[in-house]
């Protein structure tokens, strides 16, 4: 009712006549009805309903006419084009079979009408529905019989939009649409096979017949193609027959003239890769690839038939094609591949032509087929035999032109083809990797930066080729792999890599026609690798040996021969295979009867034997080819016979079992008369004993007729060792033919010819081995040698003969101290008449003193004060025996006032005056009687009070003492004054570093005792003792010293006092000795780089105003003081001293006399400030400082004379010369001291000094009564005779200074001479101070002297008498030819001391003889215990000083050892080498004898340090003469020589290294060599050899002294001077330097581990003391490598050896340190941090979480700059879990859509992927391994525990295609983050990226559910 209201109800009725005219005419009422009225009426429910009434009649007219009137509705735009499809749609749902049809036609046009609108750009939003939701796709889903008109409706839509090129666009868009939903579906049913395969057909037609159209189609459907279902034999079908339509499309395209047909003809390579595409894919289901093969050689022919050049992409076709060529065995596909590959080839009509192709621009791809032809000639087939020669015949053809290009690397990248098949991309990275070996370019694989960066592969000669490397390091891999498989990271021998096995044998095939040689070899060695991994390739790659070796003699080049060894050389590689051998030896048959060439018959031989060792099957040829009957030919021929003889012997070598059955051979051999052969036979023989095959005896019983005389062909003689050697097994069953034999040895060990002698050390060495073999026992019983064996090694000059000398030296050592005889006592040591003579000294000065109290008033103490602070001891009484405690306390009260009463006698009777050496010898002597004081004193206090600290003993009693001599500084005369001032500093010294605040206290009186202006003597006293006091502060009082510094420059600048000024300027030096002093360091845990700082500071600024004051002076010293006075310090460092400088303007001569003690002060402080400049570092102020002193050293005294004419000028000049000389003859030996350790003055010039000291003292002597200044020549006399006497003893001590005997009695007597002259009072006191001096006495700023003890006199001097006494190197005492002479002296001085009437000159031989006791103290060390009831009770006893020992271990004296013994005669020839002047002529021995103390077992007791300081004397060496060739010129003898030194001292530190623990003397030597001013003036070699091995010095040092080395070499790292080495050194030796330090550390750190099975640490390990030392480290190591990528400008080389070092030492650091080092705070910090971080976690010291932020910063990189970085962070995630590398490869992913170089994260994302691949050995690692990524992703899903994930990345790879594809288009989709600037560079990157990204989300379709495909296929509509 309600339709008859609205008047649709007649109409409905109409609708019902069953007449079509009438039908039609009411639908279109309805219509028109609709349209009349509003608009909105279309959308309400009655409209609805009205259309689907017209829809759902049964009349075909009314369906027909309501489509027509519904699109006309959409086409006016009165119905939306949505609801219009809506419509027709339901409408197609529910009509019947025969009118879908009409339905499907509206459906068309309304599509048509929505590609017109989108062509128009109307309603996009409505276009991009229409291609989300294809109404044909619903329509095909809803009707299955509408197939043909859906069909008929896309053909109307191409057609209608192929004229104009806009319009064909969206409609291909729109097909596209309908592609992605349809054609990639799995096809499960008949209806949906039948339909894909009308659709693919009819679009074929369409783009048959219309060429604007087929371009567009062909384009499409072959990227089509790759989405393509391939799961079932259907689709495969389907799949083939589409690809079949294609190629008749393209075939029309390029008939038909209106194409484009270069555009046709690239579209026609893209099929071509489709097509081999799908042969793989037939291959992979085991189907035949006939098909695609015809269809793939048609579509080739019609486009070579168009000769437009073959792209470079078409080479990865050929390769492909070979390795489908190598793995078919069918022959219908082998026969077309041939024909195929021919036709390609000859379409070329040229060579030239074929040059510009693409497949020789980059490699001859043609080569590729030698493997799969060659393997093919051997099939039974005719036909196949027939086309393998033709192809050959091209190959051959092509080879002489294919040669290899430089810089002919493919740029574009292999991704320009479409293929995504698996195979395809495999031969891509085969291709890829060819070029960059064949054009021998620089490349890296997985293969060889895994092994490269773990250290496993050896260093690769620099005369190599890239691609020569990479084929070592493949058959390495290979040859690795066949005793673990887990080695490698493929499988050679499983079945899954068996593509990979035909690849590789492909590459070497192909690497083999290379025309380098070394290429070809190594191609050879790969061949071989192969056979000899995988047995049965022998068969296939045997034709290609044959065919390489015709090739390589057709070309009949020089460089060939190699090439043709090495491939002969595999031959009997490719036995290993039983299939083979046959034919290996039915090819060597014909060499073996050759008798034309009887080397091709030796060369047969030879490669017979090597293949019976590749397969034993072989031994029966062998044994006919090694018939004896041959060696009876009288005709041989040498080559022949030395064959036969070589295969003799390597059978004998390989298999003794095969050898016993060719022993008639072997006897034929050595009955031979060729020598080679013989010699040959015995090596045979020897191999044969060697597995005792065979009794030597009996042999020897046999063949030693033969070998009556001594063989003189020195081949024989050596094989002749080889054999005697094997007797040492049964030699005690058989003496007597073992003496024999080891006679005969011994003559050869002495082997020399008479011509030609450049082979007799082999026979040395030979001979040497053999005897070696035999037991010491078996020798020493059967051939005694009495030392022979020491002096052949001592004359030997062959090294590698002194090598085998020095094996059997040692193990005589080692055998003799085995055997020794342990029950031998020490012969005791008996004083000789000097010794008792200085022992007795005490006694002959106090004759008078008793035990029982010391007498105050005792006359001799009075006549020898001096002699008495030295001598005199008061006795601790034996209180032991008396029990009263009244009585101990009475007798220790009595000893503590008797020191008192001595002070105060001694103070008073010593009277210094104002003399600047009295004044030193005063201050030394105090040093030894305060000591004792401060005993008693403790003594008494330890009595009163039972229990207390000790230290605080200490503390109470220096109180005590030092307020008695404040009272007596106070209240006494000026003489008592300044010896209790001058005992103040001494009781200072005395003091343990506890008592600072004693010290501190002291410093304080004494500043305020310096600032009183009216006493001088106060002054100068408390000055000195001040300098003296500051020493003993504590280091945190650094703020104190800094000011008593400022004091006393002060005062010396203001001073009107020479005695002042020298007092003070003593006294800085005196603190500067103790500047950067480990005493000063003592106490605290650590000190900070800014106290050493400051310290250098201070010491400079005290350096600088001595300098300045001693120009101010002496302004004639300013030109020599010139360097000094320059030395800039910066304001802020420079002290600011208060006062105003005194300018010298004297007239008066008093003042000048006056200032002439302030000269010798100052350059005393100077020299005493040169050991703490060389702690500093500071060397060429140390050498400054030192011309200075030797400048002022006159030459002859009487250049510092003038005739006093009345000239004030002259006059002062002569005070002015005077003075300094008097001072630098003080201060010399101190200077001399620190540049002879430093190795910066050499022997001569120190014997120059001496010399000049010594003709000095001469003049002074000669001149002393001439002279109007006499006084002052007198003082000139003393400081001359000191500065002697201490530069003597200080060379003595030292022992590494020999000197003439003559040159030492000179000098002695000279300075008797000087003891004598009692007119000269002062200069007398001198010469017996300096007599003194030279026996050690150390006076008056002595160098510091090492104490000998009598162990050492023993030990070592007895055996230096042999040398006729013509050298001295060690203390005058400990020689007996010096004894008499020495007494003699002693007695003169005794004499003066006793019987002279001058008091003074008697006090001043007292104290001499005082002097003479305390240098008796230091050679000599008693047991003795202090008497107790006798007068020597009061004398000083030896024990009560500390002198250092021996640490001896038992050690004997080395004329206790047996005479003829081993040790004996090694200690005794180094002695005496070491004990002449001049230089070393026999280096090498020293070498050789070195060398094998060092594996001594222990050693005697012998003056070590004296004799490793002298060997390691720079100018001590020359070259052996008998070693050196007379045509050597002077540059070789040179450098030999300089070689020969740095060896000797290496030798020295590896010897000192070894006995270091038990001999302390050596252990100073190492002390002084690491110390850190010794360290800035080692050469390079020694500072190598020393940082290396520091690991040993750590059971040497104390826990202190390593803490002090680790410290000292980490200010030497940052010191100036390395840094000026560091200028000095090529790059090569800079990375030598650091990379020592880091083998030192690691060792170091190695062995402290708990679990190392290393040394056994005697403490702990503390790394704290090496994080400083290793942070230095850690800044030099090189980064310059890490930036830059292949084919960059910027450098790029992995790094090597330094790093890898590192890295092994810093992965035995904590892990919270490291990461707390690597902390990246720049660019060039962060890549340092990031490569460290990956080798620690490829070290598994550190987490890949840790890697992260590396990733992070890595991506916002740009890509040429981490390239190595990249590779080196993949290296490190290689050991990931599965569940880690997911986690990665989503983070990776993530990143990579937000960085600003997307670029990095993909080559990352491919680097991560491609190291699991297993084409990694063949991927070349570049920026291009980017393109690898859609072959190496898919592995991972490979695995069942990834398809759970394979979503989440699949769906990651999708987001990134898209906004890589959005990038490329417009910049709206950038993030705000990324820098549009970057994106703009990138815009070309852009499309690569999206193309890889694409490519890759294609091959993980195959792990995909169908349901995800449609996702893909998406990506073509992008």
């Amino acid at each position: 009712m309600a339709a008859a209201r609205d008047g649709f109800g007649i109409l409905y009725e109409k609708l019902q006549i069953d007449h079509p005219v009438v039908q039609r005419h009411a639908v279109i009422a309805i219509f028109e009805r609709f349209k009349a009225s509003c608009t909105g009426r279309l959308q309400s429910g009655l409209a609805q309903g009205a259309i689907a009434h017209c829809f759902s009649s049964l009349h075909p007219a009314v369906i027909d006419q309501t489509v027509k009137e519904v699109c006309k509705l959409v086409k006016e735009q009165i119905l939306s084009m949505e609801r219009g499809l809506q419509e027709l749609q339901a409408a197609l749902d529910s009509v019947a079979g025969d009118r879908v049809g009409v339905i499907i036609t509206g459906i068309g046009f309304l599509c048509r009408i929505a590609v017109d609108e989108a062509v128009a750009g109307k309603d996009m939003q409505k276009w991009a529905m229409i291609l989300q939701a294809n109404p044909l796709v619903k329509a095909l889903v809803s009707r299955e019989e509408a197939h043909f008109e859906i069909l008929q409706q896309l053909s109307i839509i191409i057609l209608h939009a192929h004229s104009a090129t806009p319009r064909l666009q969206i409609a291909m868009e729109f097909l596209r649409s309908f592609f992605n939903l349809i054609l990639i579906r799995p096809l499960l049913s008949c209806g949906q096979v039948l339909f894909a395969r009308q659709l693919h057909s009819h679009l074929s037609l369409l783009a048959c017949a219309y060429p604007t159209v087929g371009l567009q189609l062909l384009k499409m459907l072959i990227e089509y193609t790759e989405y393509y279902p391939i799961q079932s034999v259907q689709e495969i079908d389907m799949k083939a027959a589409a690809v079949r339509d294609l190629v008749d499309i393209l075939e029309s395209l390029l008939k038909n003239p209106q194409a484009q047909r270069q555009e046709a003809v690239q579209y026609g390579y893209s099929l071509l890769f489709c097509l081999l595409g799908l042969c793989h894919e037939l291959k992979a289901h085991a189907l035949p690839s006939l098909p695609a093969l015809l269809l793939f050689k048609r579509a080739q022919k019609l486009l070579q038939s168009y000769k437009t050049g073959m792209p470079e992409s078409c080479d990865v076709l050929l390769v492909s094609l070979a390795h489908i060529l190598a793995a078919t065995q069918v022959e219908q596909e082998q026969l077309l591949i041939i024909d195929l590959i021919i036709s390609w080839f000859t379409g070329c009509n040229s060579k030239d032509s074929f040059l510009n192709t693409g497949s020789a621009q980059n490699f001859p791809s043609v080569l590729a087929f030698v493997y799969p032809a060659l393997q093919l000639i051997s099939l039974p087939s005719p036909q196949l035999k027939s086309a393998a020669i033709g192809l050959l015949q091209i190959i051959e053809d092509f080879t002489p032109i294919c040669t290899p290009r430089v810089s002919l690397h493919c740029e574009k990248a292999f991704f320009a083809s479409l293929a995504v098949q698996k195979e395809l991309q495999m031969a891509g990275v085969v291709h890829y990797l060819l070029c960059s070996l064949w054009s021998q370019e620089k490349l890296g694989t997985w293969l060889t930066v895994d092994n490269f960066l773990l250290g496993k592969l050896p260093e690769t000669p620099d005369n190599m080729n890239c691609t020569w490397c990479w084929l070592r390091n493949l058959r390495l891999q290979l040859s690795a792999g066949r005793e673990s498989a887990s080695n490698l990271i493929w499988d050679f021998k499983a079945e899954k890599n068996k593509g990979f096995v035909l690849w590789t044998s492909i590459i070497a095939a192909t690497l083999l026609c290379h025309p380098s040689p070394e290429v070809s070899i190594g191609a050879a060695d790969i061949v071989a690798a192969i056979c000899t991994a995988k047995p049965i390739m022998g068969l296939s790659l045997f034709p290609v040996i044959l065919f390489s070796f015709k090739n390589k003699i057709k070309g009949r080049s020089s460089k060939n021969g190699a090439i043709l060894l090495a491939l002969l050389n595999i031959l009997p590689t490719l036995a290993n295979h039983a299939t083979t051998l046959p034919l290996i030896v039915q090819v060597l048959e014909p060499m073996l009867q050759y008798k034309q060439d009887l080397m091709m018959q030796a060369t047969g031989i030879r490669l017979l034997c090597k293949t019976w060792e590749c397969s034993d099957r072989a031994f029966p040829s062998l044994e006919k080819a090694l018939q004896p009957s041959k060696f009876l030919d009288k005709t041989l021929d040498l080559h022949l016979a030395v064959s036969i003889a070589v295969s003799l012997r390597d059978v004998c070598k390989n298999n003794s079992d095969r050898g016993t059955d060719l022993v008639l051979s072997i006897q034929a051999c050595i009955e031979s008369k060729i020598s080679v052969v013989q010699a040959l036979g015995l090596e045979s023989l020897s191999y044969l004993c060697e597995d005792d095959t065979i009794d030597f005896y009996t042999t020897w019983l046999v063949i030693s007729k033969l070998f009556q005389n001594l063989p003189t062909n020195p081949l024989m003689a050596k094989s002749l060792c080889m054999l005697l050697g094997h007797g040492s097994l049964d030699a005690v069953q058989h003496l007597e033919e073992s003496q024999s034999i080891l006679s005969i040895l011994w003559q050869l060990a002495t082997y020399k010819t008479e011509g030609d002698q450049r082979f007799d050390w082999k026979v040395r060495a030979a001979a040497l081995k053999a005897i070696q073999e035999y037991e010491v026992e078996v020798m020493e019983n059967v051939f005694p040698l009495h030392g022979k064996h020491v002096e052949l090694l001592l004359s030997e000059s062959s090294p590698e003969v002194q090598t085998v000398f020095k094996d059997i030296v040692i193990k005589y050592l080692i055998h003799e101290h085995r055997n020794r005889d342990r029950g031998q006592k020490e012969r005791k040591h008996n004083l000789n008449r000097l010794e008792k003579l200085l022992e007795a000294l005490p006694q002959v000065i106090f004759p008078t003193l008793k035990s029982s109290s010391f007498p105050g008033t005792d006359k001799a103490v009075a006549e020898f004060p001096g002699a008495a602070l030295l001598l005199l001891d008061i006795p601790s009484h034996n209180l032991a025996v008396k029990t009263t405690l009244g009585y101990r306390n009475k007798a220790v009260k009595s000893r503590k006032d008797a020191y008192e009463r001595m002070f105060s006698e001694i103070a008073d009777q010593l009277n210094i005056k104002q003399n600047l050496i009295t004044i030193l010898l005063a201050l030394e002597s105090w040093y030894s009687f305060l000591p004792r004081w401060l005993k008693a004193e403790i003594a008494s206090l330890e009595q009163q009070v039972l229990s207390d600290d000790p230290e605080n003993f200490v503390i109470k009693a220096a109180d005590n003492i030092m307020k008695i001599l404040y009272k007596t500084i106070e209240e006494g005369i000026p003489r008592v004054a300044v010896n209790a001032t001058l005992a103040l500093a001494a009781l200072c010294k005395a003091l343990p570093s506890s008592a600072h605040s004693i010290c501190k206290s002291m410093a304080e009186y004494l500043r305020s005792q310096l600032s009183v202006d009216e006493h001088e003597y106060i002054r100068w006293s408390s000055a000195i003792s001040l300098g003296v006091v500051s020493t003993s502060l504590h280091a945190t009082d650094q703020m104190l010293r800094s000011e008593i510094v400022k004091l006393l420059l002060g005062c010396a600048a203001k001073s009107e006092s020479g005695i002042v000024r020298a007092g003070c300027a003593i006294a800085l030096g005196s603190i500067c000795q103790n500047l950067l002093k480990d005493s000063s360091i003592t106490d605290i845990s650590d000190v900070s780089d800014k106290s050493k700082d400051q310290e250098i500071s201070l010491l400079m600024n005290i350096v600088k105003n001595l300098a300045q004051l001693l120009v101010e002076i002496c302004p004639s010293c300013e030109q020599t003081l010139n360097s000094i006075l320059n030395f800039k310090i910066s304001k802020d460092e420079e002290l600011c001293i208060e006062g105003q400088r005194k300018v010298i303007t004297s007239r008066v001569e008093q003042e000048i006399e006056e200032n002439v003690w302030a000269v010798v002060g100052l350059l005393i402080g100077l020299g005493l400030s040169v050991t703490a400049i060389a702690r500093a570092g500071k060397i060429s102020l140390v050498l400054a400082i030192t011309d200075a002193v030797i400048a002022w050293i006159p030459q002859k005294a009487e250049a510092n004379l003038s005739v006093h004419s009345g000239s004030s000028y002259n006059y002062i000049c002569s005070f002015s010369s005077l003075s300094l000389a008097v001072g630098a003859c003080i201060a010399l030996p101190m200077c001399v001291h620190v540049c002879y350790s430093l190795e910066l003055m050499r022997d001569a010039e120190v014997d120059s000094l001496l010399g000049r000291l010594h003709l000095l003292l001469q003049d002074t002597w000669n001149l002393q009564s001439h002279s109007e200044i006499g006084i002052w020549m007198m003082q000139l006399s003393a400081a001359a005779s000191i500065g002697t006497g201490n530069l003597f003893a200080f060379l003595l001590f030292e022992g590494s200074h020999p000197m003439q005997l003559e040159v030492v009695n000179s000098i002695m007597q000279t300075l008797l001479k000087g003891s004598k002259m009692s007119q000269a009072t002062y200069g007398q006191l001198g010469s017996m101070v300096g007599l003194a001096n030279a026996l050690g006495a150390g006076a008056v700023l002595s160098p510091p002297l090492r104490n000998w003890s009598l162990e050492d006199k023993v030990g070592i001097f007895s055996e230096v008498e042999t040398t006729d006494g013509l050298f001295v190197s060690n203390p005058l005492c400990l020689y007996g030819h010096c004894e008499g002479f020495l007494r003699s002296v002693v007695q003169d001085i005794i004499g003066l001391a006793r019987g002279g009437q001058d008091l003074q000159v008697k006090s001043h031989a007292g104290w001499a003889l005082g002097l003479f006791y305390k240098a008796f103290l230091r050679t000599h060390r008693f047991e003795q215990e202090t008497g107790t009831g006798d007068g020597s009770a009061f004398l000083l006893k030896p024990q009560d000083l500390k002198v250092s020992t021996i640490q001896g271990y038992n050690m004997k004296s080395l004329e206790s050892l047996p005479s003829g013994s081993t040790l004996s005669l090694l200690c005794s020839w180094l002695v005496k080498a070491c004990s002449e002047e001049g230089n070393i002529s026999r280096p090498k021995a020293i070498l050789s004898v070195l060398r094998c103390l060092e594996k001594a077992p222990r050693l005697p007791a012998v003056d070590w340090g004296g004799l490793i300081r002298r060997l390691m004397r720079h100018d001590q060496y020359l070259v052996d003469s008998s070693a050196t060739v007379l045509t050597l010129d002077m540059s070789n003898r040179l450098g030999e020589q300089q070689s020969i030194r740095i060896q000797v001292r290496q030798q020295c530190v590896s010897f000192s290294l070894a006995h270091a623990v038990q001999i302390s003397s050596l252990a100073l030597v190492l002390d002084e060599l690491y110390d850190l001013s010794r360290l800035s003036t080692i050469e390079l070699p020694l500072l190598l050899y020393l940082f290396e091995h520091v690991m040993l010095i750590e059971r040497i040092f104390s826990e202190y002294r390593l803490k002090k080395l680790w410290e000292d070499l980490s200010s030497f790292l940052g010191s100036t001077q390395f840094q000026q080495l560091n200028n000095q050194l090529n790059a090569e030796s800079k990375e030598k330097l650091r990379i020592s330090m880091w083998k030192g550390l690691n060792k170091l750190v190695k062995n402290s581990q708990p679990h190392s099975g290393g040394l056994k640490l005697k403490r702990d390990f503390d790394f704290q003391n090496l994080k400083q030392l290793m942070k230095i480290l850690i800044d030099y190591l090189p980064s310059s490598h890490l930036y830059g990528a292949r084919g960059s400008s910027k450098k790029q080389e992995l790094p090597h050896e330094e790093w890898k070092v590192a890295v092994d030492c810093l992965s035995q650091t904590p892990s919270e340190w490291l990461l707390q080092v690597f902390q990246a705070k720049d660019s060039y910090q962060t890549s340092k941090a990031i490569l460290a971080r990956a080798r620690l976690v490829l070290k598994g010291c550190l987490h890949s979480n840790t890697l992260k932020t590396a990733c992070t910063w890595l991506t916002s990189q740009r890509p040429s700059e981490i390239w190595t970085l990249l590779v080196e962070v993949t290296m490190a995630l290689k050991q990931l879990t599965m569940e880690e590398k997911q986690e990665w490869i989503v983070n990776i992913m993530d990143t990579a859509m937000t960085c600003n170089y997307p670029l990095s994260a993909m080559q990352l994302l491919a680097c991560f992927s491609s190291c699991w691949s297993s084409a990694a050995p063949l991927l070349v690692i570049d920026a291009r391994i980017m393109e690898t990524l859609p072959l190496c992703l898919p592995v991972f899903f490979l695995e069942s525990s990834w398809q759970k994930n394979i979503n989440v990345v699949f769906d990651k790879i999708i987001s990134l295609t898209e906004i890589f594809a959005q990038r490329m288009s417009s910049r709206t989709s950038i993030p705000e983050n990324i820098d549009t600037q970057v994106m703009d560079e990138n815009k070309l990157t852009l499309k690569g990226l999206y193309l890889v990204a694409k490519r890759t989300s294609l091959a993980l379709k195959e792990h995909l559910p169908h349901d995800m495909h449609t996702k893909v296929a998406h990506l073509n509509t992008i």
